[in-house]
């Protein structure tokens, strides 16, 4: 429903881009709607296409953003992923430290349960 009604809102605004239409002036490297100088000159900025070549244009749009939010999406799982992997990184060596900290005989009966519990 929401990509009918963006090309739709897309194509009126191609279309509807020739009926208000207004004069444009170079004036050096801005552009106004108002002359600036008398040596400003005004520039073409009719929509040249063709009704077929503006549908393709709204199609083609409609594809990248389709394309750019699956994009967005892996990113965004790649990113959770890699979280929980530093996360449990920060886990693991916060357990290696507190294993050091102990003294030898719990250090090797600690090893032990956790192999029991990974296993």
């Amino acid at each position: 429903m929401k990509g009918k009604l963006a090309s739709l809102l897309i194509a009126s605004c191609v279309t509807s881009t020739g009926v208000c239409a207004q004069n444009v002036y170079r004036c050096g490297t801005t552009y106004s709607s108002v002359p600036c100088a008398a040596d400003a000159h005004g520039v073409d900025v009719q929509d040249s296409r063709t009704p077929e070549q503006r549908t393709q244009t709204a199609a083609g749009i409609q594809k990248e953003a389709k394309l750019a939010k699956k994009l967005e999406k892996e990113r965004l799982q790649r990113e959770a992923q890699e979280r929980i992997a530093l996360r449990q990184a920060q886990k693991a060596q916060k357990r290696i430290k507190t294993v050091e900290r102990l003294p030898l005989p719990a250090k090797v009966a600690k090893t032990r349960r956790q192999h029991r519990i990974n296993r």
